[in-house]
């Protein structure tokens, strides 16, 4: 995860209040695999303590913000909600999130048998939870300010069809942060990435006084 702009902090806290991705969008990924299964347990938790419909409707001017989302996230939160009532799940991405240390402790002392069984291991498996539970957690609480995903930044995979459009955004500035994902799919790795080390070379040329 690569920053891309000067942050202030209110792109992670607006009001004391962290900022998230507001998406009803439900995973297309539900039990597809041990990342998928995790966030199905984590959707689950936040099930058993909050009444969805009532998360959404009680903050209705954050779930459907025009200024905040547009109209076209707006309209999709809206038909999502008078389908099925539901919070999002694994709609946040491969950007840095922003927490509050209140609701790890929350969902710590209301579920201790699980927070403490998954601080145990080491390795995922089909029973754990992941650090999106607390982001899930805030906005059924109605604890976060709004925003559209693409403000953020974006999660790209390297690979030779993408490399081109990392170095334009690297090269331009043009969104706050980017994650680069390696794949086993990209077979021109090493290529890819002497393109990209000389795309932010041109963004930032000179060392900090942290580097060597």
């Amino acid at each position: 995860m690569l920053l891309l702009q000067p942050l202030e902090p209110n792109y992670y806290f607006r009001n004391g209040l962290p900022v998230l991705d507001a998406d009803l969008t439900h995973s297309v990924h539900v039990g597809y695999n041990n990342w998928s299964r995790t966030l199905f347990n984590n959707y689950c938790i936040v099930r058993m303590s909050f009444n969805s419909k009532k998360s959404i409707s009680d903050n209705w001017h954050k779930w459907f913000n025009l200024k905040e989302l547009g109209y076209k996230r707006t309209i999709k939160n809206l038909l999502c909600y008078l389908a099925n009532h539901t919070l999002p799940m694994s709609t946040y991405g491969h950007l840095s999130l922003p927490h509050l240390k209140s609701t790890l402790q929350e969902i710590w002392d209301m579920h201790p048998d699980i927070l403490e069984h998954v601080s145990l291991q080491k390795f995922r498996s089909d029973d754990r939870i992941n650090p999106w539970l607390l982001c899930t957690w805030n906005q059924a609480k109605g604890s976060f300010y709004p925003t559209h995903k693409d403000r953020l930044g974006q999660d790209i995979q390297i690979s030779p069809n993408t490399t081109n459009k990392i170095c334009d955004i690297v090269k331009g500035g043009l969104i706050p942060q980017i994650c680069l994902n390696d794949t086993k799919k990209n077979a021109d790795f090493e290529n890819c990435t002497k393109a990209i080390v000389a795309a932010f070379e041109t963004l930032l040329p000179t060392k900090s006084m942290f580097e060597k």
